[in-house]
């Protein structure tokens, strides 16, 4: 299954099997996995985008919690937003 860069799970299983000229369902195909103790990869953990301080905080508020700007260009704030894609976060 070099072809199939050694995953296996149901949906490719069974496409592979298709391809060979296997007339087999994917109810078929997942019920012959089971049996085989064949898994597929999974999805993965679920990814950690904060976590809380444990003591406490160092950094200067800057912003004295005034989010008023005194003009244009005088106040900037950021937000990180993680998202994520097939290529990482």
């Amino acid at each position: 299954m070099s072809e199939n860069y050694d995953v296996y799970g149901v949906r490719k299983m069974w496409r592979v099997l298709r391809r060979q000229g296997s007339d087999i369902g994917r109810e078929n195909t997942a019920r012959l996995m089971r049996s085989a103790d064949l898994t597929g990869k999974g999805q993965g953990e679920a990814l950690i985008t904060t976590r809380k301080p444990t003591g406490s905080d160092l950094r200067p508020d800057l912003a004295n919690r005034a989010f008023k700007a005194p003009g244009p260009h005088r106040l900037w704030v950021a937000d990180i937003t993680y998202v994520r894609t097939r290529k990482g976060v």
